[in-house]
């Protein structure tokens, strides 16, 4: 392993850009080691508890229960029909939302680790990513078990795998921005969460796109959330997205890494200088 390309005075030569990319690429294709610490995350969490990572489940379980029992009364909707889209939904947020807001402070928490050992700052991102899919498949099981008990059809249920692949790797391209952001600027992660207590409430995970007033569909239809929702939540109601949110979505993620490799490459060598 070449601990050069965790030097700070990397930057400093001709092939600074080479070495930044080198060490990004290299913390990606680490996936055992990112993988490891992911599991370790998992298993630090629950241990010394009775039920383990159920008690996600079950504290999961209850909030989607008593949101959708609400919610389905102010909006007149049937609670069969309206938990199994707000539990997809809700749980696909959840997701999206966690990898963007760990993202934003596991670099400069990880900062002792980053300047006395060759980590790539990569790996830790990807870290949060796939920590957040193991939590997002516990959630999985919750959402099948309501499928089941709802009469909700699962036979496209494999179109989530490419769907929570695109909303992975946008997760990865943001975090990555929004984490060498935050390193620099600690006061921005209360803008990040924020940002995702906006986005929570205008975007149509506690309500239908359908239930949209005449004129306002552009709500959904031009917000980049929905389509990212949408492309995993639709697989899970019974139904293949439409491949307008497919491109959509392709199009937000293509942007999201080529804004985050472009963070990562400006910044990496100076991340050591704001530990």
């Amino acid at each position: 392993m070449d601990n050069t390309l965790d030097s700070p005075a990397a930057g400093t030569t001709a092939g600074g850009g080479n070495a930044a990319l080198n060490d990004m690429l290299r913390g990606v294709t680490n996936w055992d080691f990112w993988l490891t610490l992911a599991w370790v995350d998992i298993k630090g969490r629950y241990r010394r508890t009775l039920l383990g990572p159920f008690w996600s489940v079950l504290n999961s379980l209850l909030f989607v229960l008593v949101l959708a029992s609400v919610y389905s009364l102010l909006w007149r909707i049937d609670l069969a029909t309206f938990l199994p889209f707000l539990t997809a939904g809700y749980f696909t947020w959840t997701f999206f939302a966690a990898c963007i807001a760990e993202s934003a402070s596991c670099l400069y928490a990880a900062g002792e680790t980053l300047k006395t050992m060759p980590v790539s700052p990569m790996a830790l991102l990807m870290r949060v990513i796939a920590r957040n899919l193991m939590v997002f498949a516990h959630n999985l099981a919750i959402f099948i078990c309501i499928a089941l008990v709802f009469g909700v059809p699962l036979h496209m249920v494999l179109l989530v795998i490419p769907g929570i692949l695109i909303l992975a790797l946008t997760c990865l391209g943001v975090g990555t921005a929004i984490a060498f952001l935050c390193s620099r600027f600690r006061d921005f992660e209360q803008i990040v969460q924020s940002v995702l207590q906006i986005l929570f409430f205008v975007s149509p995970i506690l309500w239908q796109s359908r239930l949209l007033p005449a004129g306002s569909a552009a709500l959904a239809d031009y917000n980049p959330v929905f389509h990212l929702l949408r492309i995993v939540r639709d697989p899970l109601l019974g139904s293949a997205p439409p491949l307008g949110s497919y491109l959509a979505a392709l199009l937000i993620m293509i942007l999201s890494l080529l804004i985050g490799s472009a963070a990562y490459l400006k910044f990496r060598d100076q991340l050591a200088y704001w530990l």
